[in-house]
């Protein structure tokens, strides 16, 4: 800034990096470290800018970025030294624009023929290491995409909210019904089960996890004003969901991020609910299966406002 005319005037305009309206954590960049690639700004002068080992936030890309249209970045393919593949998809506009990140960390124009730009994208999975072979879950429609040829279209009888996927199984959610779709090697879609939650509760979160391809547990978060307040139901999967346990949950928001960690012994869901706290529920394996909760544990990560 500086004073001309007894005025404040801009003497360089510096680029606006807050609010940052979604991230993604992407690798694929030539000096092998993952990098944070955030959506800035609103109007004038909003970015896409990538963390640099954690040191600056370098602008990858200049665009009128506007909050209202509720942008979300999506990672299609990464895991490699050839860059990555992201979608940026706007909720309150219904398109979806792709844009490839070079290695260097360049944006460029990347060819995926097959992607539906006139609709919002919920999620997107990639199939195999090729960008040109994946499932995108629209705001109406789940597509399968293999070498950039739609070979599958889902119609969703509901705005879609909420996906997640675990391979060959794609779960897709409403306010208050689960779909689940199975992929098969022909690349066709085919619902398998078909879950609704309990009356008068809307869907927050939602995850699936398969242990051995065919079976596994879906985590679904709701949330009811009228009667129970925020739950989270864990329900055994294979050709249909078998409930588990259900448990209230000590907060004033519903949990809308889950994230299953499988290991030899047993199997964690790790849910994040309000005010810093954090669900964690820990099966052990018996008889083959994880049918048993063997502990449930809330972690604090920051005090709660009613102690400070």
């Amino acid at each position: 800034m500086c004073i001309r005319d007894r005025h404040m005037v801009d003497e360089n305009f510096v680029m606006n990096v807050a609010p940052i309206l979604d991230a993604v954590l992407v690798d694929g960049f030539k000096d092998g470290h993952k990098q944070l690639v955030c959506c800035c700004g609103e109007g004038r002068d909003g970015a896409l800018r990538r963390g640099v080992m954690g040191m600056e936030m370098c602008v990858m890309l200049q665009a009128q970025i506007d909050g209202l249209a509720q942008p979300q970045l999506l990672s299609l393919r990464s895991g490699d030294d050839k860059g990555c593949t992201l979608l940026l998809s706007y909720r309150g506009e219904n398109k979806t624009q792709a844009l490839g990140v070079s290695a260097a960390g360049e944006i460029e124009t990347p060819n995926l023929p097959g992607l539906k730009t006139d609709s919002a994208t919920v999620a997107a999975f990639c199939l195999s290491g090729d960008p040109s072979s994946f499932i995108q879950v629209a705001s109406t429609v789940v597509v399968t995409v293999d070498k950039g040829r739609a070979t599958s279209e889902w119609e969703v009888p509901e705005p879609v909210v909420l996906a997640s996927c675990s391979l060959p199984v794609v779960a897709v959610a409403a306010c208050s019904t689960v779909w689940f779709l199975a992929h098969h090697p022909a690349h066709k879609l085919k619902m398998v089960s078909e879950l609704k939650v309990q009356h008068q509760a809307s869907i927050s979160g939602l995850e699936l996890i398969l242990t051995n391809g065919v079976t596994g547990h879906v985590a679904v978060g709701t949330w009811s004003k009228a009667n129970t307040g925020p739950q989270v139901s864990l329900y055994s999967f294979s050709n249909e969901c078998r409930l588990l346990a259900q448990f209230a949950l000590p907060a004033a928001a519903p949990a809308k991020s889950f994230s299953f960690v499988h290991h030899g012994g047993g199997l964690e869901l790790l849910a994040g609910l309000a005010e810093g706290t954090v669900l964690q529920l820990s099966w052990k394996k018996n008889d083959r299966a994880f049918d048993q909760v063997d502990r449930v544990c809330l972690l604090y990560t920051s005090p709660s406002p009613r102690d400070s």
